[in-house]
């Protein structure tokens, strides 16, 4: 999905260039003014909120016996923000176990023929609160930061979504921070909201966590963010392209970076064991 600015488009419209972007051109200095909406309007499309539930599976029991919350239709329920790649998304490592952080499975933890399974998997745009069904492989994910963050291959979104840059250097870019008007786990269909905000950080070759600071969202609930670099593609061309995640880190927010290639991430899963006989 390519993320444009078409500039010249602005001034056919009346609006101010000049409150878009700065005298330092060269840096790709854009500011944010009124016409920050122009910005969100560019990017939201990439953004959407995952949902992911999960069941109890008693393999004791011929055929297996799910177990679900008293009238609920799944044991428990957690929410991650997905962004769109040209391959797939990325979202938060916890849509993998998502009984890991429900306080209702601790009881049920030790019982060894009790299994947790994914349930159900869906998804929603940030401007609807309709769901829709996804398939969800777990096989097809990659840890592309340490431990938080996932890469997930699908075809679903027709290899529209941001290019990546996530090489060393001075970034001059936005944090684009989403928000919620209360936990999402209390309604997920409530209103979801960008705050966007001009933050400059350099990347070094080795490191993969740069902290930020918390934004000023009076009110809301921050659900996760993203960092976006600008780059000129063309005349009258801007391209936003996916330079990280806002991820909160003991407490803290960092911006997270994935490997410096998507083939460096290590693939979790079976691997052969090297004996003296092969």
């Amino acid at each position: 999905m390519k993320k444009i600015f078409y500039i010249a488009l602005f001034g056919l419209f009346g609006l101010n260039v000049s409150a878009q972007i700065s005298p330092d051109f060269g840096g790709l200095g854009l500011q944010l003014s009124s016409n920050q909406q122009l910005i969100e309007d560019a990017v939201k499309d990439g953004i959407f909120i995952l949902k992911q539930s999960y069941q109890i599976k008693d393999v004791a029991t011929t055929p297996p016996t799910y177990y679900r919350w008293g009238d609920n239709p799944h044991m428990g329920t957690v929410y991650t923000v997905g962004i769109k790649a040209a391959d797939g998304f990325y979202t938060c490592s916890k849509a993998l176990s998502p009984w890991n952080y429900d306080k209702r499975y601790e009881q049920y933890r030790k019982v060894a023929t009790y299994l947790p399974v994914i349930s159900e998997t869906s998804y929603r745009p940030l401007d609807s609160a309709k769901y829709a069904a996804m398939t969800f492989s777990a096989d097809s994910s990659i840890f592309a930061v340490d431990s938080s963050i996932i890469h997930l291959k699908t075809g679903l979104f027709e290899r529209k979504g941001f290019r990546e840059d996530y090489s060393p250097g001075a970034k001059a870019g936005w944090l684009v921070w989403i928000a919620s008007d209360k936990n999402i786990a209390e309604a997920d269909a409530v209103h979801i909201s960008l705050t966007i905000y001009k933050t400059e950080l350099r990347y070094e070759a080795g490191k993969n966590r740069y902290e930020v600071k918390k934004p000023a969202v009076a009110g809301k609930v921050i659900i996760g963010g993203l960092y976006l670099v600008p780059e000129v593609t063309g005349i009258g061309e801007i391209v936003f392209k996916l330079a990280g995640f806002a991820h909160k880190l003991a407490g803290r927010w960092n911006v997270v970076v994935p490997a410096a290639s998507q083939a460096a991430a290590r693939q979790v899963g079976l691997t052969p064991i090297k004996t003296k006989d092969n």
